[in-house]
């Protein structure tokens, strides 16, 4: 079963020196963790966060509080999102 969500997460963690023997597994339990997955599959959350992109995901995951995603410009090296200036 082909996730991209999964998919970006396990090759996230290759790229920080993870093995890629057991980067498939991490990335499961941590999105499972996250609410994302569950033992059926995609949750509906889930649902909603793969169907954003990484930027999306990444200024959503910095919004958190009063400001808007209008407030936050997305780097896609770090996949990253900051306050703008």
């Amino acid at each position: 079963m082909y996730i991209e969500i999964v998919e970006r997460l396990k090759n996230q963690l290759i790229d920080r020196g993870v093995s890629p023997n057991n980067a498939g597994y991490m990335a499961i339990n941590l999105l499972k963790k996250q609410g994302i997955l569950d033992e059926n599959g995609l949750t509906t959350y889930g649902k909603i966060r793969d169907s954003m992109s990484p930027e999306q995901r990444a200024v959503d995951r910095a919004v958190g509080g009063a400001r808007t995603h209008s407030d936050y410009v997305y780097n896609p090296e770090t996949n990253r999102a900051t306050r703008k200036p």
